[in-house]
């Protein structure tokens, strides 16, 4: 099984490229791949507050959605804010998924 790790830089005020790209993980997710999608900088934007549609497809398909630690800490959001679902994580555990054979990472 392949496993993917979708790296989202972009925010719900970027345009609609965010909310397509989350798509895309719940789309792999249901076809039987393993996958994370990682909020970083803008990204993590979309995991504050309550669960936009955007992130609620990918949550539903059983996709791992994580928010970076720094980018979450950077714009002086605790990690109680973020919405259902989402868990904040330090950049090792992200490097530690990386480096795992079979992996393939898309940045967006």
């Amino acid at each position: 099984m392949t496993g993917y790790l979708l790296v989202e830089t972009q925010g719900r005020w970027s345009g609609p490229g965010a909310a397509r790209f989350a798509g895309d993980a719940a789309r792999l997710a249901a076809a039987g791949h393993q996958v994370v999608l990682y909020l970083v900088q803008d990204g993590v934007d979309l995991a504050i507050g309550d669960l936009p549609p955007s992130l609620a497809s990918p949550v539903g398909a059983g996709v791992e959605v994580w928010a970076d630690e720094f980018s979450v800490a950077q714009r002086a959001v605790v990690t109680a804010d973020l919405a259902p679902g989402v868990t904040a994580v330090s950049l090792a555990k992200v490097v530690d998924l990386l480096l795992q054979s079979g992996l393939r990472a898309v940045w967006h």
